[in-house]
């Protein structure tokens, strides 16, 4: 039985630290907040390793509850530091889905203000 090492969880928090970490510029350049212009390819950089963070944060968030639910479905109950483990991984499953999801709603381009600039939805063209 593969019972997730406790070095797991910490490296899936440490890689939702640092995506919000390279994401709080893109939120402070959206909002106003700063003057600084960004870059449109670090932008979309950055929004791939959000997206690919989520995805790998709810593929691994699956294999923990999986190895949890095996774990107590078992007759014999397995030692608590496994099913401590197992649980811990889960939650940093979920930490990092939480962080990649807020990257990539922070690298949303905001609509435009201006009404007239905006572009007629696609079965309006040119009528």
């Amino acid at each position: 039985m593969l019972v997730p090492p406790y070095s797991l969880p910490v490296t899936l928090v440490g890689i939702g630290a640092i995506v919000v970490a390279v994401g709080w510029p893109i939120r402070q350049s959206v909002h106003g907040s700063s003057t600084r212009r960004v870059d449109p390819f670090r932008a979309m950089r950055i929004l791939l390793l959000a997206k690919a963070s989520t995805l790998v944060g709810a593929l691994l968030g699956g294999a923990a509850i999986g190895v949890g639910v095996y774990l107590l479905s078992r007759p014999v109950l397995p030692p608590v530091p496994s099913l401590v483990a197992t649980a811990v991984s889960i939650a940093a499953a979920i930490i990092l889905i939480v962080c990649g999801l807020l990257v990539e709603h922070w690298c949303r381009i905001p609509p435009e203000d201006d009404p007239d600039k905006a572009t007629p939805p696609l079965g309006l063209q040119g009528e």
